[in-house]
């Protein structure tokens, strides 16, 4: 017979009577009835622990010599001492102190306590440090400091308001919303279909509520990845020609395994549609920035059919025998073809015209728009696998910024840095924005380590991805309290 116990139950928010078991275990095993999610990591690591002590009582003291080490790992401060010297000076200094003495005080008095409460009083103090620490990290004053945010209407069901206020309360300046992707506006347009019902406009509510608490508002354009559009925006570009080719010759090419539709930026219609769209947005809002996206190739899956094999020819001053072998790349046991390195060339020339063209015609008619956009961080191997010459971008006048996305987990920080040197020393003497993959950040410490890292290395400014109620409710506030507290100039 089995000997299973109910530990916990089910119990609603609003207090009703429990739903059934959550937690059941007997002397062998213990089954919980769903995945553990991110929300009270210490509680579910009390609860872990708790778990593989029945079976294991020496685990208790295993995990309070670990929990009351004099260490704390981070990656400016490795121990008390550390962060005590940290934070001398700010307004965390007290606290600090308060909370090592309180940790070593649990130390002296561990065995007259049970090993549970150690542990849980414990990790409720690292807990403390590890926001104490964010909280002691230098503040600095940046160029900007923005995300970029994923729907039109803002964040969640937050509406723009909170949206607006929640990020200006967090030091943030700018604020990426993006406004159309896949061929279709979240605007009332005369160059693409619309998203939206007749009335609305949620490009005009975000921008007021933007300019409302002193933030800028930057369109953010997905401009050549449109990847499964409707049926009818399929039709029409593939009339025009306007999809790039694969070099099986379909219009779809493989992004990750998946055959979808991605722009041709050789197409001179795409060159237009681009400039017109962006143009558009800029004339009839009062935006502070459009924003560039997707706006390169997608590694080398497309661009080869006949059309573009003609402009090749025409810019190399060449004829291509076999195509496309002759400007394929290097895969598996076949050699890169006789003219890959001129054809990585012509693409990045190809990318550079949109970027020039959409410039040109948001600066007619909205000379104060600022244009940016979001890159590939690996310079300058990106510059060859995507075709976005960014540098050159910013040279010419046709960026004002650069948004590099470094998505980089706490695991690859060594990599961040080397990216990040990389692309302080490619964009010269230009804003380099750099782009934070907050949610690959288990907790704030390893963001604020990296702003503190970026800063060192010359980051300008940041941008993180994305603007969930997570980072609006969690990580701004952390970073507000710590390297964000420095009040950076008013964005609008």
């Amino acid at each position: 017979p089995s000997r299973a116990v109910v530990l916990m139950d089910w119990v609603p928010r609003d207090g009703a009577p429990p739903t059934g078991p959550a937690l059941v275990a007997d002397d062998r095993v213990a089954w919980l009835g769903h995945v553990l999610t991110p929300a009270d990591a210490t509680s579910k690591a009390c609860l872990l622990l708790s778990l593989a002590a029945r079976q294991r009582p020496h685990l208790w003291d295993r995990a309070s010599d670990f929990l009351l080490r004099p260490e704390c790992d981070f990656r400016y401060a490795r121990d008390m001492g550390d962060l005590q010297r940290l934070s001398q000076g700010r307004p965390s200094e007290r606290s600090v102190r308060q909370t090592v003495a309180a940790l070593n005080a649990l130390r002296t008095r561990r065995r007259d306590r049970p090993p549970w409460s150690i542990c849980w009083r414990a990790l409720q103090l690292r807990e403390r440090l590890a926001d104490l620490y964010v909280a002691s990290l230098p503040a600095r004053r940046d160029s900007r400091r923005g995300a970029w945010v994923v729907m039109p209407e803002g964040v969640g069901d937050w509406g723009w308001d909170k949206t607006a206020r929640v990020a200006r309360e967090n030091g943030l300046t700018d604020l990426f919303v993006r406004v159309e992707w896949g061929g279709r506006a979240s605007y009332p347009s005369q160059v693409l279909r619309s998203r939206i019902e007749p009335g609305e406009d949620p490009v005009a509510e975000g921008l007021a509520a933007c300019h409302r608490y002193g933030l800028r508002y930057h369109a953010w354009f997905i401009n050549l990845n449109w990847r499964t559009p409707p049926a009818e925006i399929v039709a029409e570009m593939s009339a025009r020609g306007l999809w790039q080719i694969s070099p099986e010759g379909e219009e779809r090419i493989n992004e990750g395994g998946e055959r979808v539709y991605w722009l041709n930026p050789a197409e001179p219609g795409v060159v237009a549609l681009q400039r017109d769209m962006m143009a558009e947005v800029a004339r009839e809002y009062a935006v502070d920035g459009v924003h560039f996206d997707y706006i390169r190739y997608e590694n080398y899956s497309g661009s080869y059919g006949a059309r573009d094999r003609a402009s090749f020819e025409r810019w190399a001053g060449t004829q291509v025998a076999q195509w496309p072998a002759d400007v394929l790349p290097a895969q598996g046991e076949r050699a890169a073809g006789t003219l890959h390195e001129r054809f990585c060339e012509w693409r990045w020339e190809q990318v550079s015209r949109v970027v020039e063209a959409a410039a040109e015609g948001v600066r007619a008619v909205n000379p104060r728009c600022e244009l940016s956009a979001a890159v590939y961080p690996s310079w300058p191997y990106h510059r060859k696998m995507v075709g976005q010459d960014w540098p050159r971008w910013l040279d010419e006048g046709w960026l004002d910024f650069v948004c590099p996305m470094v998505y980089d987990a706490p695991a690859y920080s060594d990599r961040h840095q080397d990216r990040v040197a990389r692309l302080r020393e490619a964009a010269g003497a230009h804003e380099l924005v750099v782009g934070l993959g907050a949610w690959l950040h288990p907790t704030p410490v390893t963001v604020a380590e990296s702003v503190v890292s970026d800063r060192e290395l010359g980051a300008d400014g940041f941008v993180l991805f994305s603007y969930t109620a997570d980072l609006g409710d969690h990580v701004l506030p952390a970073l507000r309290r710590g390297v964000f507290a420095d009040e950076t100039a008013a964005g609008h």
